[in-house]
């Protein structure tokens, strides 16, 4: 819980760091701020604090009602931030150029200490086992004993593949203009839980062994999860009539709507049976291969 806490942080401090500098540099005859990538590099990076900030706020708030199985939660979190708040702090040196790399501008310190977040308290490689694992053995017993009820969002998903939703009401508890937000999430719970329990019935416990599977369905559980807690935390502030409330309209709906294509993407590459198995054979064949060699195996063409 303690490193998604403080990537908020730092995003923040890179965040307003960037729009010091895109608001006074002028380049071309205009600001930074007025061209269109260098927009959207801000809009990137202000989505991705949102999104992390927001699974602070949901993973706080089970905590603080005594609930004690949020391992799953905390994980997802500390993946999405750590990543999150690299590629922020990358495009915020990106941003100011050559300076950005200077010790004056004090973002290249920011970006060294960050790059550790990514590996302790547990590998993000790891941890990304431990998401879709966890998630594949709610599934799994559900699927062993054909009952309802399994805890975790993938137990949920896969409890309910029929349909192509969930069988929840998100128009009771998301806000009518982010309905459309809601919808795709909808949509992909549903195709996670068809894709999951696809993987299960074909490999069984041989799941434990299928990591380009099961790296995949991670990311979808992330985009998934975090999409929810955006959803949940601009339908507050729009409920409540926040002074920010049409801005996290805004970044709410940008989010998901990338985030449930990435995970679209994700799921329909795990659930890919004959590709898989093609992908996954050249990767361990190249490995191999150079592994085999003691370092690479390229000729240089000069000397062909």
């Amino acid at each position: 819980f303690g490193i998604p806490a403080a990537c908020t942080g730092a995003m923040k401090h890179c965040i307003q760091k960037t729009v010091d500098h895109i608001t006074t540099r002028v380049q071309f005859g205009k600001k930074l701020e007025e061209f269109g990538n260098v927009q959207e590099k801000l809009v990137e990076m202000i989505s991705k604090l949102y999104a992390t900030e927001s699974i602070v706020y949901m993973l706080s708030s089970n905590m603080d009602r005594g609930i004690k199985e949020y391992q799953l939660e905390a994980a997802i979190g500390k993946v999405l931030a750590s990543e999150s708040a690299w590629h922020v702090c990358d495009d915020a040196i990106q941003v100011h150029g050559g300076m950005g790399f200077m010790r004056e501008t004090g973002l290249e310190r920011v970006l060294r200490d960050l790059r550790i977040f990514r590996i302790f308290e547990g590998a993000n490689d790891v941890l990304r086992l431990f998401i879709a694992l966890t998630g594949a053995q709610h599934a799994g017993k559900h699927l062993a004993v054909q009952a309802s009820g399994v805890g975790g969002l993938i137990g949920l998903a896969v409890s309910r593949v029929t349909g192509g939703n969930t069988g929840s009401n998100f128009g009771q508890v998301v806000d009518a203009s982010l309905q459309d937000s809601a919808k795709a999430l909808d949509q992909q719970i549903a195709l996670f839980g068809q894709t999951v329990q696809g993987l299960l019935m074909k490999h069984k416990k041989g799941i434990i062994d299928r990591q380009y599977e099961m790296h995949r369905v991670a990311n979808a559980a992330i985009d998934i999860y975090s999409s929810a807690a955006v959803l949940s935390r601009a339908t507050y502030a729009i409920k409540n009539k926040s002074s920010s409330a049409d801005f996290e309209r805004k970044v709410a709906t940008y989010y998901v709507d990338k985030a449930m294509r990435s995970s679209n993407r994700y799921l329909k590459d795990a659930g890919s049976a004959s590709e898989n198995a093609a992908k996954v054979a050249t990767i361990e064949s190249l490995a191999k291969e150079v592994c085999g060699n003691g370092g690479l195996t390229l000729q240089h063409p000069v000397e062909l």
